[in-house]
C-alpha cells in the first residue's frame, strides 16, 4: 500500500508562487479540472474512521481526458505533515464504478469540482487547486516528510498555516453551513 505524504495550504493567490517556481526551475506539468465523487456507508463509518472512498475523473484544459480512479485512503496521522495510507485504481468506466458503489450498499456523500494546475519541483508534486466556495489551496505531495517541508521552506510557504482539513471535510461543512439539499459543489456554481 502506497503512502501519501503532502501538506495543504490555503493561499490567497497563487500569481506570487507561479513565479516562485518558474524561478526555481520547477517544470509545470499542465491543468486540469477534477470531478470528485465521494461515497461512504449508510452510518457513514469510513468518515467517522478517517478514511475516505473516491472516484475521480481528469479531464485536462484544452487536452483529452486521462484515467479515472477508484481510490481509497486510510486514516491519516497528526502532524504538519499529513501522512496517510492509500490504494488507487484506474478505471476504465467511473460511471459504472459508480453504480457498482451503490449497488453494493454504499451512499454518494458528496461530489465537487475543482481545477487543478500541477508542478514538479524538489522531488514532490506542488498542485494548485482552486475550490467553488473554499477558495485556493496549495498542495506539496512528496517521498517523505522531509522533502515536503523542504519544498514548502524553498517556496517561501513555511509561514503559510496548515489546512487540517480536506476538501471532503471542508465542502460537507460548507453543504451543511449551508443547507444545501444536494450534495454536489461544481465549478460553474
Amino acid at each position: 500500500m502506497h503512502t501519501e505524504i503532502e501538506v495543504k495550504l490555503a493561499v490567497e493567490s497563487f500569481d506570487g508562487l507561479r513565479g516562485q517556481l518558474a524561478t526555481a526551475d520547477a517544470v509545470r506539468i499542465g491543468c486540469v479540472i477534477e470531478t470528485n465523487w465521494f461515497f461512504d456507508r449508510p452510518d457513514r463509518s469510513l468518515a467517522a474512521g478517517d478514511q475516505g472512498l473516491r472516484i475521480r475523473e481528469v479531464h485536462p484544459v484544452g487536452g483529452s481526458s486521462t484515467p479515472s480512479t477508484l481510490t481509497y485512503k486510510g486514516p491519516a496521522s497528526s502532524g504538519p505533515v499529513k501522512s496517510r495510507p492509500e490504494l488507487e485504481l484506474t478505471i476504465a468506466d467511473p460511471d459504472g464504478a459508480r453504480e457498482l458503489l451503490l449497488a453494493i450498499g454504499f451512499v454518494e456523500i458528496l461530489a465537487y469540482q475543482k481545477h487543478r494546475e500541477s508542478w514538479q519541483f524538489c522531488s514532490c508534486r506542488v498542485e494548485l487547486d482552486e475550490l467553488p466556495h473554499l477558495g485556493r489551496f496549495v498542495e506539496i505531495e512528496g517521498p517523505d516528510q522531509q522533502t515536503v517541508v523542504e519544498a514548502r521552506r524553498r517556496l517561501g510557504l513555511a509561514e503559510v498555516a496548515v489546512a487540517d482539513q480536506s476538501y471532503l471535510a471542508m465542502l460537507l461543512g460548507y453543504v451543511e453551513r449551508q443547507g444545501l439539499a444536494s450534495p454536489r459543489v461544481m465549478l460553474d456554481e
